[in-house]
Formats: C-alpha cells, structure tokens, sequence
C-alpha cells in the first residue's frame, strides 16, 4: 500500500536530512563494511565486462566503484536522494579518473531512464527506505533489459538457501 503523498514526502525529507550529514564520513571512517557487501553483490549478481549498471541509492559508491572496476567499456550509474552524497560520491569518481561511472541525484520512484536501459539493477542495504516500494520496484523492474537481473542486500541473518 502507497503511503500518503504527505507522508512520503516527510519520510525522503528525513532521509536526505540524515545521509546529507553522514555523507562526509560515510563509509570511509571505521570498517568498511558497505564496501565489502557492494563487492560481494557485484559478485553474486555476475556483473561482467560490457554491461550497464545501475546503482541505486548509491550513497558513498560501494557498488558503484566495484561494477566500474568489473564492466571495462560498460557503464555504472548510481544515484542517490541525498545531494551531499552525490557531492561526495562525484568527486571520488573524479578523483580515481573513472569514465565509466556516474552520478545523480534522483528518486528512485521517478527514474529519468529509458524502458529496458540496464542489465543489472543493484540496491544496497536500502530497499526499507522506499515508502512506495511497490512503485519503486516497477521502476527498477521498467528500466532492467530483458534478461536483466535485480540484485538487493538486505541486513538479517545469513540462509543458505540464498548461497
């Protein structure tokens, strides 16, 4: 079920509020814990050379950075709802001379892609954050090729079904 217009917005306001101030720091002070999952979510979903990701609430680039160094002359593009993340995010891509990596800020129930535009659409860690996730996974479902793959982390404990 959709959440009020009203309420949506008051639930990606606070969420912006919060990444905007850890954006600095995120995932770059203590142990990188978000670098490793994004690795091992590039991994598990087969991201190979060629392709085109897209990286959703992409944060401080944990997936992002993994799948450019995997896809040579395909492309990742991430994006995030929070702007300073995006900032931040930016320049790194700059500073590590990527040009197979990009970032916006967008929301992911509103996604400025074309149908059928990426072989894999990843999240990490962030799916509780959509309030229409309904909504929100047609979009990734729109914009994934045919015979694309979705790829999620989530935090709960380890099932070996999913090994």
């Amino acid at each position: 079920m959709a959440a009020p217009e009203d309420e949506t917005r008051a639930i990606k306001q606070q969420v912006i509020d919060l990444y905007d101030r850890a954006a600095a720091t995120y995932d770059h002070v203590g142990p990188r814990f978000f670098t490793h999952f994004g690795q091992r979510l590039v991994d598990l979903t087969h991201v190979s050379p060629g392709m085109d990701v897209l990286d959703v609430a992409t944060g401080r680039g944990a997936i992002l950075f993994a799948a450019a160094e995997t896809i040579g002359s395909g492309t990742v593009t991430g994006f995030d709802l929070s702007r300073k993340m995006v900032k931040h995010t930016a320049v790194e891509i700059r500073d590590r001379g990527l040009q197979n990596a990009h970032i916006a800020q967008m929301d992911a129930e509103r996604l400025g892609f074309p149908d059928a535009s990426f072989d894999r659409v990843l999240v990490g860690s962030a799916l509780f954050f959509f309030p229409n996730l309904h909504h929100t996974l047609s979009e990734f479902y729109r914009v994934l090729a045919p015979g694309g793959q979705f790829g999620a982390t989530i935090w709960g404990r380890f099932d070996e079904r999913w090994n």
